[in-house]
């Protein structure tokens, strides 16, 4: 966009934990005349300098319980409004938070978050559609090295980092569970991808080459390229899956045959 333009392309960072949403989110934040916020919806948010006093009666727990669908579209836009000193306006979606925050409902989509969408994503894809806002719908497809960097994190109690990854621990995977828990995961991410259904989409897949990242990030940010992803953070977790599962061998065998062997494959 020119210097000085009088509007922002708005755009949103989403997609399940663990994924890269983060680490692109900042890329994004690191830009000239660029501001990408975090989990808007995180049930306990930290508010930026940036989000204003109606933001906050707008996100109020009052407000949240009485008019969930309205609320969370109403701080969408507000978080999204454009900004004359800015370029690019991003905010950071989690598929998990896309559900009703507080009573029986909130603790039904805490349990199965895939009808979160159901519930919320109709009145809000609507809005992202008719706003015209680009969606980065980031993918890491090699959900056995998904709920490792899960199970990790939770552990470790590190989900982000600027020291690089932690080489030194490992995590037990259950092999009797892990077929499901794989599947439940796979299941979640195609949900995901559904419930945005019309809107302008660019994907983001964690496995491709730093080059197609690049290219698909300067598509969705209306720029010709970026010489470079940068960012402060770190990958918590290495990608070799034989130093990150204690039990490696036992996972392997529990995976051999089923839809997720190529999960395995340390080139992917």
């Amino acid at each position: 966009m020119a210097e000085g333009s009088p509007s922002s392309r708005r755009v949103v960072v989403y997609g399940l934990q663990r994924s890269g949403t983060t680490w692109i989110a900042h890329v994004i934040d690191h830009l000239d005349r660029a501001r990408c916020t975090g989990e808007i919806f995180h049930e306990d948010p930290s508010w930026p300098d940036t989000y204003h006093a109606l933001a906050r009666r707008r996100f109020s727990p009052v407000r949240r319980a009485l008019r969930p669908v309205r609320c969370h579209v109403d701080f969408l836009a507000d978080a999204l409004a454009p900004d004359p000193g800015l370029d690019i306006v991003g905010v950071k979606i989690m598929y998990s938070h896309l559900g009703w925050p507080s009573g029986p409902i909130g603790r039904i989509t805490r349990r199965w978050p895939q009808l979160g969408p159901w519930l919320l994503m109709r009145s809000m894809r609507r809005w992202l559609i008719d706003h015209e806002v680009t969606v980065i719908a980031v993918e890491r497809r090699n959900v056995l090295k998904l709920r490792v960097s899960e199970l990790l994190a939770w552990q470790t109690r590190v989900f982000h980092s600027t020291d690089g990854p932690r080489s030194t621990t490992s995590v037990w995977v259950d092999p009797t569970t892990i077929v499901k828990v794989l599947d439940r995961t796979s299941r979640r991410q195609q949900a995901a991808r559904r419930a945005l259904a019309g809107c302008r989409i660019v994907d983001l897949v964690y496995e491709d080459s730093e080059a197609a990242k690049r290219q698909a990030l300067s598509r969705a940010l209306g720029l010709e390229d970026l010489a470079s992803l940068d960012s402060d953070l770190e990958k918590v977790t290495t990608d070799d899956l034989r130093h990150s599962i204690s039990n490696y061998d036992e996972v392997a065998t529990a995976l051999t045959g089923t839809p997720f062997e190529w999960c395995l494959d340390p080139m992917i």
